[in-house]
């Protein structure tokens, strides 16, 4: 899950082929089509979960999960590539973060450990 407000960051620019490029603040292009523009565009304030409910009214349908899967990659990759920002991250929202990276590692580990019982004679 994605917390915290997203603010799109860059702009969409059409190349010279009429393709759509979104260029960040370090002048790097990143090829998008137009889906990936109009929810890029979208993000000027609102949560993700703000997104995901426009994005869902506009199609008239929920979202799937492997569709909001993908929205969620896509999102997160924005952030990586300096396209969109979060703010507004909350201390709650960090320790709930916190905590399932704390589950997730626990579990793994009893995943791991009973693996390895296997493995070994």
């Amino acid at each position: 899950m994605i917390y915290g407000r997203l603010f799109r960051k860059g702009n969409l620019q059409a190349a010279a082929n009429d393709s759509l490029v979104l260029i960040n603040e370090d002048k790097v292009a990143y090829p998008v089509d137009k889906a990936d523009a109009a929810v890029w565009n979208q993000c000027t304030g609102i949560t993700f979960e703000q997104l995901r409910d426009a994005i869902s009214s506009k199609l008239g349908w929920q979202i799937p999960a492997d569709v909001l899967s993908h929205l969620e990659r896509f999102v997160n990759w924005c952030i990586w590539a300096k396209l969109i920002e979060v703010r507004d991250f909350t201390p709650d929202q960090f320790a709930e973060l916190m905590q399932q990276d704390k589950v997730k590692t626990e579990t793994f580990k009893k995943l791991l450990s009973s693996a390895q019982a296997e493995i070994q004679p």
